[in-house]
């Protein structure tokens, strides 16, 4: 799990997913590693979003959007200013993680991601998601759920910042690079 601040993601070695338990990647170079991210569509697709469209995310049910980045190299030296822990999962836990994170891709009539465009950094893209954003179902929030499914006693809805999010994570893997865990 991958802390930027006020957002977090997870990182998957992509030799561990079995084949087609993701939908293709329209855009997306292969990587050694994939990092999974969620949030509100217009807010995360946004770099200078501004609180006008955060306070709309946060108020009213809308849509969602994943950013997968393909990443080569250690994952730490990837993300050299942000929080990083290592959890170790069961493979059935493993399974249901990838099984969950696949279930929040729109798939095109291919079955193909739905691609929305460049990524906010490196080899990265947007993808439309089929899950909604709200004030309760934060990029965090949706980040635990897909490791509670995977197995870890981790409480959605105790997770909305990042900060708890790691507080929660952190109990149960190994801290790679202890960067700011976030804003409360």
């Amino acid at each position: 799990v991958v802390g930027h601040g006020w957002h977090a993601g997870v990182v998957l070695r992509r030799a561990d997913v079995p084949p087609g338990a993701l939908p293709p990647l329209p855009g997306l170079p292969d990587g050694e590693w994939l990092e999974i991210g969620w949030g509100d569509r217009d807010f995360y697709q946004d770099p200078q979003a501004g609180s006008g469209l955060a306070l709309r995310a946060a108020l009213l049910p809308t849509p969602g959007v994943l950013h997968v980045v393909s990443l080569r190299g250690p994952v730490a030296e990837q993300f050299p200013d942000s929080r990083i822990t290592r959890l170790d999962l069961t493979p059935a836990g493993f399974e249901a993680l990838v099984g969950r994170l696949a279930a929040s891709f729109t798939r095109d009539a291919q079955g193909r991601a739905v691609d929305l465009g460049a990524g906010l950094y490196g080899d990265s893209r947007f993808y439309a998601s089929r899950e909604r954003y709200h004030l309760f179902r934060t990029c965090n929030a949706w980040t635990a759920a897909a490791l509670r499914v995977a197995g870890l006693p981790v409480v959605p809805a105790l997770t909305l910042s990042t900060r708890r999010l790691f507080a929660a994570v952190d109990a149960h893997g190994v801290v790679l690079a202890a960067g700011p865990s976030g804003p409360e």
